[in-house]
């Protein structure tokens, strides 16, 4: 989410719903959900701009998980459903080899609300 309150907002993901600190930087906190490590709440400030975590032009994003990223992007465009970017793979947009086939990218739904559809291979 974006939002105006990002210490208000982390405080009550940690100090109140009780999830554990995942990360942080200078305009955005993480904090871990129990089902799984890479199952995240993510705060950003307004300012926050990195197309590859949140569109800029989002101000709430729920992600969805799937089996296949590759799959599901042809069932999106299939569907005539607007992809919002590029599809990010993980590994490559972090310089990070342990994040293995962590992809996602983002979809405008008819509402316009933006969604992600991410592969999450562990």
């Amino acid at each position: 989410m974006r939002t105006d309150e990002v210490d208000a907002m982390t405080s009550f993901f940690r100090d109140v719903i009780g999830l554990e600190a995942a990360g942080e930087g200078e305009t955005v906190t993480f904090q871990r959900l129990p089902t799984h490590r890479r199952d995240l709440t993510e705060v950003y400030a307004q300012g926050h701009r990195d197309a590859r975590l949140i569109p800029d032009d989002a101000d709430f994003v729920m992600g969805f998980v799937v089996d296949d990223i590759r799959e599901a992007m042809t069932e999106v465009q299939a569907a005539g459903v607007e992809i919002v970017g590029e599809p990010i793979w993980a590994a490559e947009a972090f310089d990070d080899p342990t994040l293995g086939e962590f992809a996602w990218f983002f979809v405008r739904a008819p509402d316009g609300r933006i969604f992600a559809i991410e592969q999450v291979p562990d």
